[in-house]
């Protein structure tokens, strides 16, 4: 498992880190179904799953309030 320390992030900014990945094997990997614990922090993967190689999910969390603008 790999973690990232955000850090002190003011309110109502958006910050961004890009969570690596290798697939050694020989088939297709397929991230699915990933669910952040808080609704401030949306992961967003690649379009195509690698077959073999490395990949990368972005993490984008969102410190506003929900309903702050």
């Amino acid at each position: 498992m790999q973690e990232y320390d955000f850090g002190t992030i003011p309110l109502k900014e958006e910050v961004q880190y890009n969570f690596g990945f290798s697939n050694p094997g020989k088939t297709l990997l397929i991230l699915s179904n990933i669910k952040p614990r808080v609704a401030a922090i949306s992961p967003n993967g690649s379009e195509s799953p690698p077959s073999r190689g490395k990949g990368k999910i972005k993490v984008t969390y969102d410190t506003a309030p929900p309903g702050f603008s």
